[in-house]
């Protein structure tokens, strides 16, 4: 009997020896794989702020044409027709002057 336990024992010890190696060989190979990962995540999320800032830099870049555009246009309009800016100009600050009073009335009240 004592040999039947002994060889029981042994037998369980190598199992259990041979699970230790077939997990440590798993977790080293997910470890590798792990890795793996990681870094094309990581390139992905790079590549994604790098478009991010790319796209910045075009709008900005849109922006300050249509903003050089609008400003050279308007500059022209009022070599012009500078009679007529002013009176534009005179009739969108009469129309902000209304405003400001009417919100500053409903404020009173």
């Amino acid at each position: 009997m004592k040999n039947h336990t002994d060889s029981l024992v042994k037998a369980s010890s190598d199992m259990g020896a041979h699970i230790s190696g077939a997990l440590q060989e798993a977790m080293r190979e997910n470890t590798h794989d792990l890795h793996r990962v990681s870094e094309r995540l990581a390139d992905s999320i790079n590549e994604l702020a790098n478009k991010g800032k790319d796209t910045a830099l075009d709008m900005q870049n849109r922006l300050e044409k249509e903003a050089k555009k609008a400003s050279t246009t308007a500059e022209h309009y009022i070599q012009d027709e500078p009679f007529k800016s002013v009176m534009i100009a005179a009739g969108v600050g009469a129309a902000a002057a209304a405003l400001v009073s009417m919100w500053i009335g409903s404020r009173a009240r």
